[in-house]
This record gives C-alpha cells, structure tokens and sequence, in this order.
C-alpha cells in the first residue's frame, strides 16, 4: 500500500513542487541539503470542522473556468501571478510593500488526468500523505522551523503551516492547503503571512476561497 500511495501523491502533486510559488510570494529560500533524521510516527490531527459563513463583504471572482468568492477589498495581481498561479492581496496595499498574499497554483498535468480513487479517511494513507507533504517541503527548505499540519474537513484540505524567512530576513508564516477533491485539480493554495495584520484574515480568506471554489473543467472521473 505504502508503494501505491506514494506513487499516487506524486502524480497528485506533479507541477505544483517547483520555485514558481516562491517567487510569487516575493522571497526565496536556500536548499538544506543536510540528510534529514528518519521521521518518527506522529498522532494524527483531527479534522477540523467549517468555519462559520465570513462576517465581511466577498464577490464572485472568474478567471477562465475557475470562480470563487473573494473578499470586497482584495484583487488578483496578474504581474504577481503567472501561467498556472493565480496571486491575491489586499487591493490597497502596494506590492513593493510585501504585502500578505495568497497565492492558487494549478499543476496543468493533472487537469485532463484521471485520479485513481482514495480514501483519505484512511488513518494510514493521511499519515504516508502527511509525511509526503513535509518531506517535500524539507527538500525545498531544509528542516521547517516550527511546522504544524492539520487536516479541514470541508472540503477535505490537509493544512502544513511552518516558518521562513523572507528576503529582507523577515520571519514571515508559510502556510500551505492541498485540497484532494478531483475538483480542485491537484492545486496547492499558499498563504504568506508577513504579520501585517492584513484583513481580513489569510486563513479566512482561504477557507472561503476553498468553500466556494467552482471550476468549468470536467474532473475527468475516476479509474
């Protein structure tokens, strides 16, 4: 199982592990190429439950056959974004700022691809999945300074949160979702806190942005 599984997270996550997300979210970062220690068997976190429904003003954003709902006071910013990333924050805020910022990346390998189905409820397959996620961070950023991973349950979004340093060695958050359903197109959401007290909250807005998520695409079924 173990075999089948990480074959299956690493077609999941094809074209969503390069720099682009990074650089989108204005700051780099060396490769620790240390080896890192063999990971230890950690408890599962719960799911987390919905949010309540957001207390401020939102408006349906589309971009090609992708829609959500983002927060009246936030927009896209092209030249921050790309080919397959999609770059918001706060439209009053100037970019040169570094400003806080959430950024949607889309791995165009996996649109048209069927996905073999999984259960993720699987105690086991969330831990190889947990394990994934982190590993493939570690290779990018060296050993992640205070991470914490936790799982939402609608929909379904393993959550890897950690610390890093900006350019201009600001401490900033680093918080990463994969949503699973076929839906969402093996796309990872990135939100970069860098403790502007930007409103409304990074965590909210993605939440919302996952909640209310449509896309025109057909998943393509399952195998």
């Amino acid at each position: 199982m173990k075999k089948l599984t990480a074959i299956l997270l690493c077609l999941l996550l094809t074209g969503c592990q390069g720099g682009k997300p990074d650089a989108s979210q204005q700051a780099s970062s060396s490769v620790q190429t240390e080896q890192q220690p063999e990971r230890q068997s950690e408890t599962l976190p719960t799911p987390e439950t919905p949010t309540d429904a957001p207390t401020w003003a939102s408006y349906l954003f589309t971009t090609g056959p992708f829609s959500m709902e983002l927060p009246e006071n936030w927009e896209e910013d092209k030249e921050m974004g790309g080919h397959t990333t999609i770059f918001f924050t706060d439209k009053s805020r100037a970019i040169d700022t570094q400003p806080s910022n959430v950024v949607i990346e889309i791995s165009p390998n996996n649109i048209n691809k069927k996905q073999p189905e999984i259960d993720y409820t699987d105690p086991e397959i969330q831990q190889e999945f947990i394990d994934f996620l982190k590993d493939n961070a570690e290779q990018r950023m060296g050993e992640l300074q205070n991470p914490e991973v936790r799982i939402w349950q609608q929909p379904m979004t393993f959550i890897l949160g950690y610390d890093r340093q900006a350019e201009n060695g600001t401490l900033v958050r680093q918080t990463c979702y994969y949503p699973i359903a076929s839906e969402y197109h093996s796309m990872v959401v990135y939100a970069t806190d860098f403790k502007d007290e930007i409103t409304p909250p990074l965590e909210e807005v993605v939440l919302h942005i996952l909640s209310t998520w449509h896309s025109d695409w057909a998943d393509g079924g399952t195998e």
